[in-house]
């Protein structure tokens, strides 16, 4: 089961992460949601995206900016990387 930490409450999140955050990156800053919480709502969120631009596009292959928003930020968490793709504390690579 996924904590959602400081009282944030997941269920009412998961139904429509949309209702609650106007963009994927919100979610990383979350400071009540731990790291498989937030995983949860992204991949909610590109799965909602993704049904609603087969239906919607010519292309069913055509990412919207947000999409890609939603998968930069899922990268980041999988990856334990801010989303500047430096590791988790900000640093750069090792000179």
């Amino acid at each position: 089961m996924i904590e959602s930490g400081k009282g944030a409450d997941l269920s009412k999140i998961l139904r429509d992460p949309t209702r609650v955050f106007r963009q994927p990156e919100e979610v990383l800053l979350h400071p009540e949601l731990d790291r498989e919480a937030k995983i949860a709502i992204l991949r909610w969120w590109e799965r909602h995206d993704r049904e609603a631009l087969a239906r919607e596009s010519q292309k069913p292959d055509g990412e919207s900016l947000r999409l890609t928003r939603i998968i930069r930020a899922l990268n980041a968490l999988l990856h334990d990387r801010n989303l500047d793709g430096e590791g988790e504390k900000g640093e750069g690579p090792e000179p």
